[in-house]
């Protein structure tokens, strides 16, 4: 399912927007946020409702836009109080598109003072890339690669490999490609020239960045589909340590722990995953795969029922993955199915 509106397009099964056909670097936040607006566009909708829906108890929200013209990019941010909507403190940014990233820790920096909470958390840095292009084609290769089927594993794999070609040294980039031949791997083609590839570009993501988590855990997906289990074990747990909030962490971590045999540290892994990404359409596939392997079939429907409210499937999926074995033919799945359009 995909939400259009204009030039701009939702697509919750990636949790992604598009516009012009380009994925639009943006918060979770943000996007649930859109989702219910979206959701709920027959009806007018407070502020009230929304911080109450999307936010919760929030005391202070960011708020900020992004415009760009030819090489020049204006961004615009301002902290307000969400209980009177007072102004907290504003700023305008106008910089070279190539700036975009010092930007990006500019505001850290001022936020943090505006808020009086003294010095920046002490937080590991790592390179990301001074090259906006290159950005660019990594922002591609996350759109495909969450889009989850063949030809688009393919296409990820390609938005990568340009990204690298434009900067070797972006480690990001490196992760990503990893990812996206193991995940390849792991689904569609069993390869040896995946594996080696999946291998050897987390190897170099790990080289370029060993602070960066997604280095780490595309380092220790690779390590499971080698079977080297223990090894993997480790770079998930430094990969968490990193960023606890990193959910492709605890989700391949749980998915290592179950190929290894250890369901029950399978089972406990997947449900923090969870908490970290609660009600997303991808956390409920994922978890209802996850369950149906397991043999919990009816927790497995229950979460897919979910799911399915939420956007169509691919029936490649259903015929070729083998989590879906305990519930292919089961009836009231097959019901489910029939209220969806299966693509």
């Amino acid at each position: 399912m995909t939400l259009a509106s204009s030039n701009c397009r939702l697509n919750p099964a990636s949790r992604e927007l598009f516009r012009d056909g380009r994925a639009v670097p943006i918060e979770p936040k943000a996007f649930d946020l859109l989702m219910y607006l979206v959701r709920n566009r027959d009806r007018a909708i407070g502020k009230d409702e929304l911080q109450d829906k999307v936010w919760g108890t929030v005391e202070i929200v960011l708020e900020g836009s992004v415009r760009r013209s030819g090489d020049r990019v204006r961004v615009a941010m301002q902290l307000i109080d969400a209980q009177d909507d007072a102004h907290l403190w504003s700023e305008i940014y106008d910089r070279k598109l190539t700036d975009i990233f010092a930007v990006q820790s500019d505001i850290a920096r001022e936020v943090v003072s505006a808020l009086g909470s003294g010095e920046a958390p002490n937080i590991p840095t790592y390179r990301a890339t001074d090259n906006p292009e290159a950005y660019d084609y990594y922002l591609r290769g996350l759109q495909f690669y969450h889009l989850m089927d063949r030809g688009c594993m393919l296409h990820s794999r390609q938005m990568f490999e340009r990204a690298i070609e434009i900067d070797p040294d972006y480690a990001k980039a490196w992760a990503g490609l990893a990812n996206a031949a193991s995940m390849t791997y792991m689904w569609y083609e069993r390869t040896d020239e995946l594996l080696e590839l999946a291998d050897r570009a987390s190897r170099r993501a790990l080289e370029l960045e060993p602070m960066l988590a997604e280095s780490h855990t595309a380092r220790a997906f690779a390590l499971t589909l080698l079977g080297s289990f223990d090894a993997a074990n480790e770079e998930f747990e430094r990969a968490l340590e990193l960023d606890p909030q990193l959910y492709e962490a605890w989700y391949l971590y749980a998915r290592s722990r179950f190929a290894e045999g250890n369901h029950p540290e399978a089972v406990r892994l997947f449900e923090q995953a969870g908490r970290v990404r609660p009600d997303d359409i991808g956390v409920l596939h994922n978890a209802g795969c996850f369950y149906a392997a397991t043999g919990d079939v009816e927790r497995a429907l229950d979460l897919f029922e979910r799911r399915l409210e939420l956007g169509d499937i691919y029936q490649e999926w259903i015929d070729n993955d083998s989590d879906f074995d305990s519930i292919r033919d089961d009836p009231r799945f097959l019901a489910m199915l029939k209220k969806r359009r299966v693509k």
